[in-house]
């Protein structure tokens, strides 16, 4: 994500490394509410507890 207030700064970063750009405050209200909701996705429920957290990932240690 890139907040550029000013707006120069726009190509620094690589594009299929952007996540987002601001250049407003509505803009990036509007961006961190959306990368908000998808990590809330990502996450597993409060009832999961760690030692569970492996067979719900998928992943065998």
């Amino acid at each position: 994500m890139l907040v550029d207030y000013r707006r120069c700064s726009l190509g620094y970063v690589a594009t299929e490394h952007l996540l987002g750009y601001a250049v407003a405050r509505a803009q990036l209200t509007a961006m961190l509410e959306d990368v908000r909701e998808s990590m809330d996705r990502r996450f597993h429920p409060a009832s999961v507890h760690q030692t569970n957290d492996r067979l719900i990932s998928g992943f065998d240690t």
